[in-house]
């Protein structure tokens, strides 16, 4: 379900530029939301928004309360300084998690989400990495935060990064966007997402982006709804399902970069 749109415009008398934005509230994303029955299964529709031209529409994705506002206003700000950006999206989720301990973070900046993507946990320094984890989403999210502690005691070394918005992150600084994400690291990452595997949080990303990444449509079917916890679990983003995923993921990385060398071999 989504809540109507709210549209709205302001005459700056001093300037000859009208000043609008259309706000679209995504009040229902999320697998969470098939609680309430698998009609309430908020994981395609909100990716619609994102088909809209590249560099007119901001997208958010929250999964923590303290982002809001900071990634709301950077998205804001951006709107009234570039007139081609009409369109703020903003996506939310229902259940009330714990607000994270952003002092356990890589970037403990309490305004990271302006920032569009932020480290959560970097590599361990002096010992083998195993890649780049993203995250987007309420539970998904959240249940790749919980599981870190047992991901470094499995000796797993992977940086996770939050993924609030791209277009937030498109506007950083060349270094910033390095420092966190860069080039290289496009073909080693996987997602751990509430949304799905036809819509990725980032473009250009490796060809085996698909198959080790976590998505509430693992099986291309709707979720039969439930209890919340049976939900999550059914969407494979509850945090053993998650722990297992990354667990594979880091594990197999000789495999998974040998197949993508002797693919550019054969051409």
């Amino acid at each position: 379900m989504y809540l109507p749109a709210r549209v709205w415009s302001q005459q700056n008398q001093d300037s000859k530029f009208r000043t609008g934005v259309l706000h679209i509230l995504a009040g229902h994303s999320g697998p969470e939301t098939a609680a309430d029955a698998r009609t309430h299964f908020g994981i395609f529709a909100p990716q619609v928004w994102k088909l809209f031209p590249r560099g007119q529409v901001i997208n958010l994705s929250f999964w923590d309360y303290n982002d809001v506002a900071p990634g709301y206003f950077a998205a804001a700000e951006i709107a009234a300084r570039e007139k081609k950006v009409g369109i703020i999206i903003i996506e939310v989720a229902r259940p009330d998690f714990p607000v994270a301990d952003r002092s356990k973070f890589a970037d403990t900046d309490l305004r990271a989400a302006s920032k569009g993507l932020y480290v959560i946990r970097d590599f361990a320094p002096g010992k083998p990495r195993h890649g780049y984890v993203v995250a987007q989403g309420s539970s998904s999210t959240f249940n790749l935060v919980k599981v870190l502690p047992r991901l470094e005691q499995a000796g797993i070394n992977v940086k996770v990064i939050s993924a609030i918005s791209e277009e937030l992150f498109d506007h950083q600084p060349e270094a910033y966007r390095n420092s966190v994400l860069p080039p290289e690291a496009y073909q080693d990452l996987m997602f751990v997402s509430s949304g799905t595997r036809r819509m990725w949080p980032l473009r250009n990303v490796g060809s085996l982006t698909d198959a080790y990444s976590l998505t509430s449509d693992w099986d291309h079917q709707w979720l039969t709804g439930g209890l919340e916890a049976d939900v999550i679990a059914e969407a494979h983003l509850d945090a053993d399902s998650i722990f297992a995923g990354v667990q594979r993921f880091a594990q197999e990385r000789p495999r998974r970069l040998e197949q993508q060398r002797a693919a550019l071999d054969a051409l």
